[in-house]
C-alpha cells in the first residue's frame, strides 16, 4: 500500500522524493524538526495516521544539534518544551527519541527501519538543505507536512511578499478553509 489515509489538508503535504513506501519495514517515522509540540501539529498527526492506515509502530525523533551561540536560558527552555512533548508522545503510546547529533547526517541512521518518513517544515534555507540531503540519502517515501501555519505558504501567495499588508488580505480571505480543530487519534498498534 503506497497511500496514508488522513484527515490533513493535501494541500499541506509534499512529497519530498519520488520513493515508494517501504511495506517490509516495520515503522514509520516521524522526525520533529521545526514543530517541536504535541498540540496542532499536522505533521503528527499525518504520522499517526500513515502508522495506522500501515499498520505500523510510530517513532517520533528529535534531533538536537551542537548550538554554540545558544544561552543556557534559551537551551532551558528547549529541552523543558521536549521533556512535554516526550511526556505526552509517552501518554499516547508513542516511541520517542531525542538524540545529540549534527543534522542532516544524524538523522539518517534513525530511518534505517522506517517505511515512510514524516517530518514538519522549516522555511529557513539550512533547513531546506537539511530535507533534500535526507530525501536523497533514505530508500523509503519522505513527506513534510506545513504545520508551522495557519494557511500554507503556497497557497497564501503566488509570490514573495514585501510587507504584511500585501499578504494579510491573501490569507484572511482563505484562513477559514484552514481553521480545523480536533484532537489526536488513537494510535492503534
Amino acid at each position: 500500500m503506497n497511500r496514508v489515509l488522513s484527515t490533513v489538508d493535501h494541500r499541506r503535504l509534499h512529497d519530498l522524493n519520488a520513493k515508494e513506501i517501504c511495506t517490509h519495514r516495520s515503522q514509520v517515522v516521524y522526525w520533529m524538526e521545526a514543530s517541536q509540540r504535541t498540540r496542532d501539529n499536522h505533521a503528527l498527526l499525518y504520522a499517526i495516521e500513515a502508522a495506522n492506515t500501515l499498520d505500523r509502530l510510530l517513532t517520533v525523533c528529535v534531533l538536537i544539534e551542537h548550538q554554540p551561540e545558544a544561552s543556557a536560558r534559551h537551551l532551558r527552555f528547549m529541552f523543558d518544551g521536549i521533556e512535554d512533548v516526550g511526556k505526552h508522545l509517552h501518554e499516547l503510546g508513542i516511541h520517542f527519541c531525542v538524540k545529540l547529533d549534527s543534522l542532516p547526517d544524524g538523522v539518517i541512521p534513525l530511518l534505517a527501519d522506517a517505511a515512510l518518513v514524516v517530518t514538519d517544515v522549516g522555511y529557513l534555507r539550512h533547513q531546506r538543505s537539511w530535507r533534500r540531503s535526507v530525501a536523497d540519502q533514505i530508500q523509503c517515501r519522505f513527506v513534510a507536512v506545513e504545520t508551522n501555519v495557519v494557511v500554507p505558504v503556497a497557497i497564501a501567495s503566488e509570490k514573495e511578499e514585501y510587507a504584511a499588508r500585501t499578504i494579510r488580505r491573501k490569507i484572511e480571505d482563505k484562513v477559514d478553509g484552514f481553521l480545523v480543530g480536533g484532537t489526536l487519534p488513537i494510535l492503534r498498534r
